[in-house]
């Protein structure tokens, strides 16, 4: 049985880029929606009248691209939507129930005052898992934790699939914070990872990030349960 994915790509980066292609690769366990093109840049600006311009553009962007993503969840019904950097936070804000990997949400962006981002204050269901670089200057690692800090449920059945998806991770060889993060040693979007610090070659990004959407689709198989509300 095949795992149906959807892949939201971020402001810089590419409906086919390393990450899709990493997951491609990992058919046919994944039935892989086709690249799915949003409305982003595809660079990032260095100076910071550019960088103005696009704080200025990211609302209308992310609008447009909510209502593209929205189209292909409705059509396509995945299981697990993976988003990085802008694609993770674009994907908190979608109606769906499928479980999220997430890979450095830009739910804050460093040179954005604090507090101020696109989704500053959403939540995630319990059994989503984040991928984060300790050295990402673009969007806090502290971002991560606060988001999932945020995600904790008060019921028993998300605090024990959080559990599970901790003890899944570290079935995999992982140390997960939190149960949910894992923090890796690369660059933003869990791109480029140092061989010195990524000593298991389970911690490169890309691996990380297949055997995640794996691990929270096994789960979402095994326990039944309705997303919660974001």
């Amino acid at each position: 049985m095949t795992t149906r994915v959807l892949y939201l790509h971020g402001f810089s980066g590419k409906p086919d880029g390393v990450k899709y292609q990493a997951l491609r690769k990992a058919q046919p366990g994944f039935n892989l929606h086709p690249p799915l093109q949003l409305p982003f840049p595809d660079r990032l600006p260095e100076g910071l009248a550019q960088k103005t311009m696009v704080v200025l553009s990211v609302w209308s962007r992310l609008r447009k691209a909510l209502v593209i993503a929205q189209q292909a969840v409705n059509a396509f019904r995945p299981q697990v939507i993976v988003g990085s950097s802008m694609g993770g936070a674009l994907a908190t804000q979608l109606e769906t129930s499928a479980a999220l990997v997430l890979i450095a949400p830009a739910t804050r962006i460093s040179w954005l005052p604090l507090g101020f981002g696109p989704y500053p204050d959403r939540s995630v269901p319990p059994d989503t898992i984040i991928l984060h670089s300790q050295y990402d200057r673009l969007v806090p690692l502290d971002s991560s934790r606060a988001l999932l800090r945020r995600s904790q449920p008060k019921d028993s059945a998300g605090q024990e699939k959080i559990r599970r998806v901790g003890a899944g991770l570290a079935a995999m060889g992982y140390s997960p914070e939190d149960n949910r993060l894992l923090i890796l040693g690369a660059s933003h979007s869990c791109n480029d990872p140092d061989p010195k610090v990524n000593v298991k070659p389970q911690d490169h990004p890309h691996t990380a990030l297949v055997e995640s959407v794996g691990l929270v689709s096994a789960l979402s198989r095994a326990i039944s349960m309705p997303r919660a509300a974001a």
